[in-house]
């Protein structure tokens, strides 16, 4: 088993990665923390993983109605439905020893983890991701929140769990297009602070669990869990680099009305597009955008634009944006492969060269 170590404020928390890990679940829990008397656990789980979740259930012993399932998509991260789920916890006698176990990727991590994080001022949370996104990215840091119309987790709270269980066979069942929308966030990952993952991503043989894609989620995990145990709070400009490519990327899923484009392949097309809008100013110049564009085909994580798009609502979203203040958007971005830096800019100044660039049309 590998074990990645991550520092919060809460303390430290264990990444558990090996291949099996949902089979031997008390193993886990073990190594979190937990002993067979615990009981009091709620999973959190969507319709697409609620065979994991009930998988786990029968290892816990687990009354099949504390297994709480939700509707797939980003549709679902509303404020509504974690309303339901604190209710589903006060239903079970839900205190603070209640421990709930979010299975599933990146909205039900999300969601839960609000909800958990807010249900009598926080309990303790468990993410089992199960997609390539959520793996190697939201279940790591301890951001949770849900969305408002206007834009993807305006409401939220740094919330760490006390354990992330990744077991990469969950993998095994994901479709192409959702495996290769978790490669985005790897290759954000690597342009930004690793040219040596960046260039076995360009080298990835396989798409299947297995050594060779394992090494890859570890190394990344490892160096997302390095940079939010440097700025856990994003009180510096150092996990703010994190979210190169999301201004726009958020802006397209926005505009997208969360139909037709997945998150990963939003992502691809906003890290090349914040590129390009950085690169019209005199003062920088990044990685060369035609070959990023080439790279990305090769890898498979570009995508068109959807059909259906509202680049009105799209800006509006941007107006919004939580990386900023007093009328700018900072952008994290890379100069080259693995150096990096972040610009501040006048939110108006952003909002201009993206309607006449053509960025989200």
């Amino acid at each position: 088993m590998e074990k990645v170590l991550i520092k919060s404020h809460l303390g430290v928390y264990p990444v558990l990665i090996e291949e099996g890990l949902i089979d031997n679940f008390w193993n886990a829990l073990k190594e979190i923390g937990f002993d067979d008397q615990q009981k009091n656990f709620i999973i959190v789980c969507d319709q697409d993983t609620r065979f994991l979740a009930d998988k786990i259930a029968t290892q816990l012993e687990l009354d099949p109605h504390r297994v709480v399932s939700v509707v797939p998509g980003e549709a679902t991260k509303t404020i509504d439905i974690a309303q339901q789920l604190w209710q589903r916890f006060l239903h079970f006698q839900g205190g603070r020893s209640t421990v709930v176990i979010a299975i599933g990727g990146g909205v039900v991590g999300d969601l839960a983890g609000f909800a958990a994080g807010t249900f009598m001022r926080g309990v303790p949370l468990i993410h089992v991701p199960t997609t390539l996104t959520a793996q190697v990215d939201s279940s790591i840091g301890g951001k949770v929140g849900v969305n408002m119309p206007v834009g993807k987790n305006l409401i939220g709270l740094f919330y760490p769990p006390v354990g992330v269980v990744i077991d990469p066979c969950a993998l095994s069942t994901l479709p192409a297009i959702q495996f290769r929308s978790g490669l985005s966030e790897i290759v954000k990952l690597a342009l930004l602070f690793s040219p040596q993952l960046y260039h076995k991503i360009l080298e990835l043989t396989s798409l299947k669990v297995g050594k060779e894609l394992n090494n890859i989620i570890l190394e990344a995990i490892n160096l997302k869990g390095h940079i939010v145990g440097e700025d856990e709070f994003e009180k510096t400009d150092r996990r703010l680099l994190l979210n190169f490519g999301h201004t726009i990327g958020h802006a397209i899923e926005c505009g997208a009305d969360f139909h037709g484009i997945t998150h990963g392949q939003a992502i691809a097309i906003g890290m090349l597009a914040e590129i390009k809008l950085i690169s019209t100013l005199d003062r920088w110049r990044g990685p060369a955008l035609d070959s990023l564009r080439s790279d990305f085909e090769k890898i498979g994580i570009l995508a068109a634009m959807p059909a259906h798009f509202d680049s009105k609502r799209a800006l509006y979203s941007i107006s919004k944006d939580k990386k900023g203040s007093s009328g700018t958007i900072k952008l994290g971005l890379p100069r080259s492969i693995g150096e990096t830096q972040v610009l501040e800019l006048p939110q108006a100044q952003v909002l201009d060269l993206c309607e006449n660039l053509g960025l989200l049309t």
